[in-house]
């Protein structure tokens, strides 16, 4: 579907509950003068590309509740108002790469990704804006971010809190540390201590460690 250069005047532009079907739509060039919306549609996971580069839209603009198998295209865009993006979700598409390893296909959703983390941004939009620029680092990977430069360190982040995303994973890897540093000081005490140390003490040894800062810490060290 081509809307390429298209312009629109000052009314309001709906493709919402639009069924676009499987393919390509292009709104490169666009300029819309008036409010422009693309929301719920439908069979959205079915669209391979949908492009707005280049375009200009002056009035106020609409993605929301979109799930695409694409990253849409809103670089070199003009976008003079506010941008709705709540529920849009755009997935990369990956190849392998030595066959356990994710790759994007597209070097270029890596700009995209940036573009949409940044529009984000700009109208406050916190939770979107942390999903795209999670996305955009996982993009980078074997393209920008590579062995020995940073990749290893990356894989590390988003394993452990899913680029600070999540807190559930840290704190269970905290846990795991905490525990397993117990057990690992208990069967390791001196012969002539067992009869001292109980696991309690243990426990209150790894904490020290992992927490410095709480008061019951200089004692147990």
């Amino acid at each position: 579907m081509y809307f390429s250069h298209t312009t629109f005047g000052h009314g309001r532009v709906f493709f919402n509950s639009a069924n676009f079907g499987k393919g390509g739509v292009y709104f490169d060039g666009l300029t819309a003068s008036g409010h422009f919306s693309l929301i719920y549609l439908i069979n959205s996971e079915k669209i391979e590309q949908i492009d707005f580069k280049l375009s200009s839209l002056l009035g106020g603009f609409e993605l929301t509740n979109n799930t695409f198998n694409c990253v849409i295209d809103l670089t070199l865009t003009d976008i003079k108002n506010h941008v709705h993006l709540d529920g849009l979700t755009c997935k990369v598409i990956n190849k392998k790469k030595y066959l356990i390893f994710n790759q994007a296909k597209d070097e270029k959703d890596i700009a995209r990704l940036r573009r949409l983390k940044e529009l984000a941004e700009k109208h406050h939009d916190h939770k979107s804006a942390q999903q795209f620029n999670a996305q955009e680092m996982r993009a980078k990977r074997w393209h920008e971010t590579k062995p020995f430069k940073g990749l290893e360190i990356d894989y590390l982040f988003d394993w452990l809190s899913n680029y600070g995303q999540s807190l559930v994973r840290p704190i269970f890897w905290l846990m795991l540390s905490w525990l397993g540093f117990s057990y690992y000081y208990f069967i390791n005490i001196s012969k002539d201590l067992l009869n001292e140390v109980t696991k309690l003490d243990a426990l209150r040894f790894s904490a020290s460690n992992i927490l410095p800062f709480l008061p019951s810490s200089k004692g147990a060290r």
